[in-house]
Order: C-alpha cells, then sequence, then structure tokens
C-alpha cells in the first residue's frame, strides 16, 4: 500500500501572518525519498517540534504513558525506541480526547495526529526527525508545526482612530434628521462603517460598494442560535458592545473552576478556549478555558456580532436588532499574547490549537467558522474537514443546530498575488478576497481563480476608508479605546461570515434547514460582478462582491397558498403568501394543457399569461378572475410571484369549470297507494333536471322496505308497486354525464281504505298510533274509556295522511280500554289492551 508522506519545508523569503502572514508550502515526498536539507528561520515552525499522522492500526493501539523520568511513550516498539535513539522526550495528541464527542473524533481519524518533540533546536534537527518517522511503514503523514505569527504593518497597527462610548455623536454623525432617514440602528459608530451601506459621501468612494446591509436588516438582524467560531485572537467577551452576543457555556459558567463540568473535554471553557503556545519560561502561555482579549480576534468578532440597537458603540453584520436576538460568537483562541512584544496585543505567537479549534467548535455547537489567517500550507484539513461533516450535530449525528454540517470562511491573504493561500484556498472553504470603497481590489489583497468572493478589505491609505469595529476595552495601545479601524482580508472575511450568518438566521419552511453546500450556493449567485471595475482582475476576485440583501432576498421562502373557485365560464384565484413585500409582481397561466416546463417569458400557444403588479397592502388577498372559460373543463392554472432579483416562485392548481350537478325540482314528493300489487309509474324526469344541459340523465332507485314497496326502473320510467301496508321511503340517485349525482327521495304510504282507523300496536304499552285515510289530515278527538266505563283521555290529536297521530298511555293501569275516534262527524270505536 502506498503511503503519502508530506514534508514541509520553507521558503526563507515567507514570514507567517494574520490574514497577511507568510507561511510555508507543503510539498509530497515520495516513498523513500529524503527532502533538501535547508537552513529554515525559526519564526516558521515550531522548533524542536514535527507533527506526524499514523496509520488506524497503529494508532488505534498507541497508548501514551509517562515515565519515571517524565518522558511519554506510546507503547509501539518502533516508535518509542526511535524517540530514545533521537533523544525526544514528549510525544502527544494533536486533538483532545472530546469528552463524549470521543468517539466521533476517533471514528474520523483525529486520534491518529501526534506531535512529537525532541528538545533538539540545531539546524536541520526536525529535517532528519521527518525523514526517520517518515521511514516507519504505519506514518502516513509527517510535517513541520506551522506557526502562525501575527505581523502587523505600522500602516495598519496606527490607523486606530480613538473613540469612547461618551463620544458626541456630532462628531462622528449626520444631523438627527439625516440619522433617521438613513440609518436603522441608534449605534453611533454605524455612520463610520461604510463597509456596511456605502452612500459614496467619502472622497473618492462609490455608492454601493458595500455589502448591502441596511435592506438585509429589514428582513432579519441575526439569530441566537446561531453560533459563529472566531478562530483568531482571543475575544473581548466583557466589551460593552460584544458581551449579550457571546456565546456562553452556561454548564461551565455555572459550574466549579478547576472542573469539565460539561464534559467535553475542556475545562472552564465558559466563553470559549484558548490553546496553549509552547515557547520559553518567559513566554509560553498554558491552555485553559480564560480568554485573553486581543485585538484582532475583538475586531473580528465585532464585524461579525457587535450588538445592534443597543446605543452605543458599532454594529456586526448580524448583531440583530437590540432584542437579544444577534447570532453568538465563540472564542477559538489560537494567538496568544506575545509576552515578548512591547504590544502584546497587537503583536501575538500561534498556539498548537489551530487543528482542535475547529473541532472544539464543531462539538460545542458553532456551525460557520469564521478564519481570518492563512498559510502557503493546508495543514488543518482533516480538522476542516470534521468541521464540515459534523458542526450541526450530536455526537449521534442528529441535527441540534439551523445547519447540518458547517461552513468554513478563511482570508485570502494581503501579498498581493495569486499564490494560493490555505485553508483559503481548500476547494471546501470560502476564499474571500478584498476590495476599498470604491468596488476595486484592494492594493495589498490576494486574488485569483481560487477566490470565492469578495469583500471590504479598507484602505491604508486613508484612516475612515479602514474597517471600523471593537477593540479590546483595556488594550494598552494608546489608539485604541475599545474601537478603531484596521484593513485587509482579516476584515473582509468576517463580513462574509457575518453574512452567512444572516442566512441562517432566516428560519426555513424545511425542519432540517441548510446545508453548508446551500449556503455557499446562496453567497456565491447572490454576489455583485465587479469585473467591470476591476478588467486587470476578470475571474480572479470570485463570483463578486458579498450582498447581504441579495443574499437574504434570494432565498426567501415565499410559501403561496392558493385557492381557485371555479364557475362555468371563470375561474376566481385568491392567494396569500409569506413575505409579500419581497414581491414585485406576479404572473398569471392557464390553459387547458399542463403548464410543466413552459418558458414564462414566451409562453406557447395555447397558453394565457397576465402579469399584475404587487400594489396590495402587506396584509391583503391577492385575487384575480379569468373569464371566457368553457364550461365543465380541465384546466391548469400558475400563480408566480416574482420578487427584485427575478426569483420566482409559483404554485399551480387544476380543476374543471363548474359542471353543475343534476337538480331535484322539490316537487311533491309523497304518493300514497290505496291498492296493492299494482303499478304506478312515474317521469323521473319530471324529478330532475340538468342545469348543464348534458345528456340524459341516468337513475337508480332504492326501496327503503322491499317487503313494503318494490321498485323498479326503466330508463326515466320508474314503477312503483305496494305490497303491504306502511311507511316507505323510495331513494332516486340522478347521475348526469361527467358523473355528478344529486339525491332525491319519494315518500311512499300504502294503506287498506276499507279501514277508516289503524290502531297499533295493540296490546300497547307506551305509545298508541292511529293512521286514518288520505282525506284526514288535521286534528282528530280521542277519548279513552275503562272497563268501568270511566273516561281516562280527551285530547285534540294531530293526523295526517303521511305522519300518524300519537297518544302516550304509558301511565295508564292495564287492561282493556275503549278508544273513540271522532272526526268530521264520524264516531270511530276500537277496543285496545293495555299491557
Amino acid at each position: 500500500m502506498r503511503r503519502n508522506i508530506h514534508f514541509i519545508y520553507y521558503l526563507l523569503s515567507l514570514l507567517l501572518v494574520v490574514s497577511c502572514e507568510e507561511d510555508y508550502p507543503k510539498h509530497e515526498k515520495e516513498e523513500n525519498k529524503t527532502p533538501v536539507s535547508q537552513t529554515l528561520p525559526n519564526e516558521e515552525y515550531l522548533e524542536g517540534w514535527i507533527r506526524v499522522k499514523f496509520n488506524r492500526e497503529t494508532g488505534d493501539n498507541i497508548q501514551l504513558v509517562t515515565s519515571p523520568s517524565g518522558d511519554t511513550r506510546t507503547g509501539i516498539s518502533q516508535v518509542d525506541e526511535l524517540m530514545t535513539r533521537l533523544g525526544a522526550t514528549k510525544i502527544e495528541n494533536v486533538f483532545a480526547e472530546g469528552g463524549e464527542f470521543r468517539e466521533r473524533r476517533r471514528k474520523a481519524g483525529l486520534h491518529l495526529w501526534y506531535d512529537v518533540y525532541t528538545g533538539d533546536t540545531q539546524d536541520h534537527a526536525e529535517t532528519r526527525t521527518m525523514n526517520l518517522f517518515g521511514d516507519l511503514p504505519f506514518v502516513d503523514i509527517v510535517e513541520f508545526i506551522p506557526v502562525y505569527k501575527q505581523s502587523q504593518s505600522p500602516a495598519e497597527k496606527y490607523i486606530n482612530r480613538p473613540y469612547s462610548l461618551a463620544v458626541e455623536a456630532q462628531e462622528i454623525r449626520k444631523t438627527p434628521k439625516e440619522e433617521a432617514e438613513t440609518f436603522p440602528f441608534n449605534d453611533p459608530g454605524l455612520s463610520l462603517q461604510w463597509h456596511y451601506q456605502n452612500f459614496g459621501d467619502k472622497p473618492g468612494s462609490q455608492a454601493g460598494a458595500d455589502i448591502n446591509l441596511f435592506p438585509a436588516w429589514e428582513i432579519t438582524g441575526g439569530r441566537s442560535e446561531v453560533i459563529v467560531a472566531v478562530i483568531d485572537g482571543g475575544i473581548d467577551y466583557s466589551h460593552p458592545d460584544l458581551a449579550a452576543n457571546m456565546w456562553i457555556n452556561t454548564a461551565e459558567r455555572n459550574g466549579t473552576a478547576g472542573v469539565d463540568d460539561d464534559k467535553n473535554g475542556y475545562i472552564d471553557d465558559v466563553y470559549g478556549y484558548r490553546w496553549g503556545y509552547n515557547g520559553d519560561l518567559e513566554t509560553s502561555v498554558p491552555a485553559s478555558g480564560e480568554i485573553l482579549p486581543l485585538d484582532h480576534g475583538t475586531h473580528c468578532a465585532g464585524t461579525i456580532a457587535a450588538v445592534n440597537n443597543n446605543g452605543i458603540g458599532v454594529c456586526g453584520v448580524a448583531g440583530g436588532t437590540g432584542k437579544g436576538d444577534g447570532v453568538r460568537i465563540m472564542s477559538c483562541q489560537v494567538f496568544v499574547p506575545d509576552k515578548s512584544s512591547s504590544d502584546p496585543y497587537g503583536n501575538t505567537q500561534s498556539s498548537n490549537g489551530f487543528s482542535d479549534a475547529f473541532v472544539y467548535a464543531a462539538d460545542n455547537g458553532a456551525v460557520i467558522a469564521s478564519c481570518s489567517w492563512s498559510s502557503p500550507s493546508n495543514s488543518e484539513k482533516d480538522a476542516i474537514d470534521y468541521f464540515i461533516q459534523y458542526a450541526g450535530t450530536d455526537k449521534n449525528g442528529n441535527q441540534t443546530g439551523p445547519m447540518k454540517g458547517g461552513i468554513v470562511i478563511c482570508a485570502a491573504g494581503n501579498l498581493n498575488n495569486e499564490d494560493k493561500r490555505y485553508p483559503a484556498a481548500y476547494e471546501r472553504c470560502i476564499s474571500v478576497c478584498g476590495i476599498r470603497y470604491n468596488y476595486m481590489k484592494a492594493a495589498g489583497s490576494n486574488y485569483g481563480d481560487w477566490i470565492t468572493l469578495s469583500a471590504p478589505y479598507g484602505s491604508q491609505s486613508d484612516v475612515e476608508g479602514g474597517i471600523y469595529s471593537t477593540y479590546p476595552m483595556e488594550s494598552p495601545n494608546g489608539a485604541s479605546q475599545g474601537y478603531g479601524y484596521k484593513t485587509g482580508t482579516s476584515q473582509a472575511c468576517p463580513h462574509v461570515s457575518g453574512v452567512a450568518a444572516l442566512i441562517l438566521s432566516r428560519p426555513r419552511a424545511t425542519q432540517s434547514g441548510f446545508t453548508s453546500d446551500e449556503v455557499k450556493e446562496i453567497l456565491l449567485s447572490s454576489a455583485r460582478n465587479i469585473d467591470s471595475y476591476n478588467p486587470n482582475y476578470v475571474g480572479k476576485l470570485g463570483a463578486g462582491l458579498v450582498d447581504a440583501y441579495n443574499a437574504l432576498s434570494s432565498q426567501l421562502e415565499v410559501a403561496i397558498t392558493l385557492e381557485v373557485v371555479w364557475n362555468t365560464s371563470s375561474a376566481k384565484l385568491n392567494w396569500s403568501h409569506t413575505n409579500p413585500n419581497e414581491i414585485s409582481y406576479y404572473e398569471i397561466f392557464w390553459s387547458q394543457s399542463p403548464l410543466t416546463g413552459i418558458p414564462p417569458e414566451n409562453p406557447p400557444a395555447g397558453v394565457e399569461k397576465v402579469r399584475i403588479n404587487n400594489t396590495w397592502t402587506s396584509g391583503a388577498k391577492r385575487e384575480y378572475q379569468i373569464n371566457g372559460l368553457k364550461s365543465n373543463s380541465r384546466y391548469y392554472i400558475s400563480v408566480v410571484a416574482v420578487n427584485g432579483l427575478g426569483n420566482r416562485f409559483g404554485k399551480s392548481a387544476s380543476g374543471h369549470t363548474l359542471n353543475l350537478p343534476p337538480v331535484w325540482k322539490e316537487k311533491d314528493n309523497q304518493i300514497y297507494f290505496e291498492e296493492f300489487n299494482r303499478i304506478t309509474t312515474l317521469d323521473l324526469n319530471n324529478y330532475f333536471y340538468d342545469p348543464d344541459d348534458d345528456a340524459p340523465l341516468s337513475y337508480q332507485a332504492i326501496s327503503s322496505d322491499e317487503s313494503r314497496m318494490k321498485v323498479t326502473l326503466e330508463d326515466s320510467k320508474l314503477h312503483l308497486s305496494a305490497v303491504s301496508m306502511g311507511l316507505c321511503n323510495v331513494t332516486i340517485i340522478a347521475t348526469d354525464s361527467n358523473k355528478a349525482q344529486t339525491t332525491g327521495t319519494l315518500i311512499t304510504m300504502a294503506r287498506d281504505p276499507k279501514n277508516e282507523a289503524d290502531v297499533y300496536p295493540n296490546p300497547v304499552t307506551d305509545k298508541l298510533q292511529i293512521r286514518m285515510g288520505k282525506e284526514v289530515d288535521g286534528e282528530v278527538r280521542v277519548q279513552l274509556f275503562n272497563s268501568a266505563g270511566v273516561k281516562v283521555m280527551d285530547a285534540n290529536v294531530m293526523v295526517r295522511p303521511f305522519e300518524p297521530g300519537t297518544i302516550v298511555v304509558g301511565k295508564l293501569s292495564s287492561g282493556v280500554y275503549t278508544l273513540v275516534i271522532k272526526y268530521n262527524g264520524k264516531e270511530i270505536k276500537r277496543n285496545i289492551l293495555k299491557y
């Protein structure tokens, strides 16, 4: 099996910086090929250390133990023997075990990575160690450990404009009237943040050279469930313009100091985590949950999510609306103060935790990683892959965040060339280059066909042309009092991170939310092309300038509800939908053929189209009536809502113009029979009609009691024949040629007219029924006498041909009674037995 052994050597001319940090290239070494020996500057790699990835079979069996002398060993004889030979005293995991995420990290192979410390800082010592480890048959990768060193130029370092919380608004804001008309939030520093909404009021600037943020804020300002990991220097988590939007690990905040309360493998990580710097005794910074605020990370965090509408300071792209709805920022501190510098807040050392920071962020809820640093090497590829795959999910892979998977956004670097910088150039990341406030590429920004997007970079030659954001409140840098300017792709990157956070802040109709590929596609497809401003860089500034409003508008979930009321020659449409204010106009199509796949700009013959501007008020129901349709015909209808970007959202329906069902004429439906077994014939066309004048109706007839009334049909002729005395319903079902039906009922009564009165049941226990001939239709007098001749009842009872009269005898004593019925001068007597 071929092993890919990667060796990293460094160019003497490159220096590591954040964004403009110069890093080192990585070159593949074929098996048994020794890399060229060189003298390497100490700043480019961690002296005395190398990084190794073992194959899974070996890595699964490594068990680190510490000898009595303090040396660390693996339990793998060949490794331990080589370490002894080299005088290597320490080997440690690159990635933490991860607490409850341990098994997922191992599945991803993160446990196979180790850092080996030889302590030998002589020339070529690391190269020799790499060669020897690379020759081990179970080592897949061996490389130097990068040292990312922040190296700010004086031009950037001292363009910080002082701004205190108490600064008078007149210094930096327009008049109250102009302010109210222009700025959506009350943060006084918002007027300095041209990079959000550029009005072209600065000399040399051009209106629109911004991220088009203000109209986007009308859609959403953020969502607290969205967590952005700022993998950078520490964030000032107590800053009054950041504190409310900090991610907080409540288990650790409310837990016991020095204890991993949430079992995630990191102790006291309240606002994130700080990885250590392995320097000498004076400069080393240990790993800790305590975040040490630094200029660079705090500035980037402010661009992403400074608290909006709180009356102080500045705004963040996804900082909310002042209602606690800003996105949350997690401080993954991989740059630590340079203790040897007079300005440790501005000059930093890179820790050994860059790779683990991505994994920590994924396991603790972040779905966006913002990385304002770069290198010629892609050392963090495995960690980035882990973040992209597992962010937003629990240890079992179930989605817990607003996106299943993560997105990594990276600064392209400030070397003003096309050299690829990593992780930005890694195809799974989003790389961000920079523009000035006139759409033109910033002089220092990298460019190339590997760039994904452009965003505001600022101007080093113009103080107020820089990117204005937060600084640590306690920074010893005299030029900063909590806020200041910076320039670079370091500043462009968090703009894109903030817009990505806004995209995720817009809830989707589907419960699953977004995928990272969808977010990336939205960012790219909604960007504004700026090639015309940069003819020398066509195709080298990515898809264009990131546009917050376009990004949110393009992914608006316009869910249309459509109701169609069909008539014989018309169809009345009523519809409503979400986000009505985002729609410019509607297009309505109809045809007797399916509308699938028709070109909306030029529909084929037979397809009718009308366009209606959206002039309705926000909450109103939209309506339109299509006239001139053929009756009893199938039509296909589609309502399409079109927004300002030309995005189309449709809802379709199909149905028939009305075929009215047959109508029951509701004429006299009672039929009285005084003879048995004699046929009476009715023409049902006299009882029903078809308002559509379709073909002749067809009929069904059902007798409720065939022992009383027999029915037969011959076309529309219904033949009825009384079989026995009593009431019976005959149900008639009329059906037209389109299968539309209507039901009517004939009520029949059959009795022997020779009997003046039918009294039943007899014997009786409770209710006694009295039925008389068809000529009796009204009240009759009823008297009841017991066997002693005493009258026990005298009442008027309603008797009708189809409704017998009723008297209640349940309370009478058992015995024989005489019933006397008086009607129209007649008197009818019947003997009744009462039980």
